[in-house]
């Protein structure tokens, strides 16, 4: 409709997945970075999260169109299929042909594939896309295929790509076998303002000869925070203030073209799936206020007001210091999260590790932690610069953490980042399951400072 007028020759704003749109922010960067790393260290799972629209797709997809040629790779787009049928698109993408199509003669033939390439000193990686969207027989599938290896290494590594939910799957006490096999975790994050704006103009210039239109400043600022960085939002809103730009013959988009876009695209009817979720929260909300009415109602029968109810001693545990500091020789006062001390900046409590211990709104005391036996390992990385991002990136969230070193079998000193002490498994165990379901954080319970 619109590309002559602005120069262009094809539409720089589709949907679709198109590696060479791929822009490499900060977040997009650092996930391929740790594919690569992943890769080439032989990982069995490797888990990428990111909100709807994020751009995990589209980042996975620009790792599998310049790979290491020592690597072969199959990217596994969902559909509705049986550990049967997920086994045999992979030996479709692969070229593998087996005469017969049992479950068992795919999986002998695809087991004589890993091997041979093995044999050539390659490694094999399934990317599998929407992993959420599968069932648990499924997900049992590849979990069972990572058990081909010889006595050395694995002969397949996986890609498991989907939204923050796909870790709470995998948390989950049925695919726990298959959560705990995932050594390798990135969650992407949305783009900045300055980063939409690279993105907005990297995607014009690939799609015409230059920079045929231009967005003013104010029309930036609009679409990020409409957008909140989400590229798939990004996408939307650009399309639609095209279109606007081209029906007033104007190649230099304003604030108020974005403006009236975001209107109309807000005004646009619901689809039949959304106001079927909007219906279904709206029974959920209804009947979690008639739960908390009948709680109320059996609290004040048997007579017990928040003034008589017995008062718990709550104890403050000091906060660590700065971890921003080189943390390689350093061992921290105190490695207890202050969640309560005024002043400080709290982090979201959606987010919260719960070191006050037990909560009184569940009816439960609380547990004092006088001995520091167990901590919360959220990271594990090879070169110290890494371990100090992820420190930061913990501390902006509230999170004081810290860095203990230990040298593996083969003597290679790795650097984990840990959080937290606890006097109880049980109570850190807690913790890493909201750190882990609510972050996609890889967390894992370990005695204090040691591996």
């Amino acid at each position: 409709m619109y590309l002559k007028f602005f120069g262009l020759q094809e539409y720089p704003f589709t949907s679709s997945i198109n590696p060479k749109y791929f822009v490499a922010a900060k977040s997009h960067k650092e996930a391929l970075l740790h594919l690569q790393y992943s890769v080439s260290q032989g990982e069995g799972f490797i888990l990428i999260t990111g909100d709807e629209g994020s751009g995990k797709t589209m980042t996975c997809r620009a790792f599998t169109e310049c790979p290491d040629e020592q690597v072969s790779i199959a990217f596994i787009s969902y559909s509705k299929q049986n550990p049967k049928k997920l086994l045999h698109a992979i030996c479709n993408e692969f070229g593998i042909e087996p005469k017969r199509k049992t479950l068992k003669d795919l999986t002998d033939a695809f087991n004589y594939f890993l091997m041979k390439k093995r044999s050539e000193g390659k490694r094999v990686v399934v990317f599998v896309d929407d992993a959420h969207k599968y069932g648990k027989d499924v997900l049992e599938q590849l979990r069972l295929l990572s058990n081909l290896e010889t006595t050395r290494e694995k002969l397949l590594q996986i890609v498991l790509i989907g939204p923050p939910e796909l870790s709470d799957m995998l948390n989950s006490h049925d695919l726990r076998p298959l959560g705990q096999r995932v050594t390798v975790s990135y969650h992407l994050r949305p783009l900045s303002e300055n980063e939409t704006f690279q993105y907005i103009v990297h995607r014009i210039a690939i799609a015409g000869i230059g920079i045929s239109v231009k967005f003013e400043s104010s029309a930036i600022r609009q679409i990020y925070q409409y957008s909140g960085g989400i590229p798939q939002k990004i996408n939307s809103v650009c399309e639609k203030t095209l279109m606007l730009a081209f029906k007033h013959r104007n190649k230099h988009v304003s604030g108020e073209t974005v403006k009236a876009a975001i209107n109309d695209l807000r005004s646009r009817p619901q689809s039949r799936f959304q106001i079927s979720t909007s219906r279904v929260k709206l029974i959920g909300y209804g009947s979690a206020l008639i739960l908390a009415l009948c709680i109320l109602g059996v609290i004040l029968f048997r007579g017990e007001t928040p003034e008589n109810r017995p008062q718990i001693d709550r104890t403050k545990i000091p906060e660590s210091p700065s971890n921003r500091q080189s943390l390689e020789n350093q061992q921290p006062e105190s490695d207890n999260i202050n969640l309560d001390e005024p002043g400080k900046v709290q982090p979201d409590p959606s987010n919260q590790i719960q070191n006050t211990g037990r909560q009184e709104a569940n009816g439960r005391s609380d547990i004092l932690r006088s001995q520091n036996t167990y901590s919360i390992q959220v990271g594990a990385y090879r070169l110290m610069k890494n371990a100090h991002d992820k420190i930061a990136t913990l501390n902006e969230k509230g999170y004081a953490a810290r860095i203990v070193n230990f040298e593996d079998s083969a003597g290679q000193i790795w650097y984990t980042v840990r959080i937290g002490n606890y006097g109880s498994k049980e109570l850190a165990q807690e913790d890493a399951k909201i750190l882990f379901g609510q972050n996609g954080v890889e967390a894992v319970v370990l005695p204090s400072d040691k591996f």
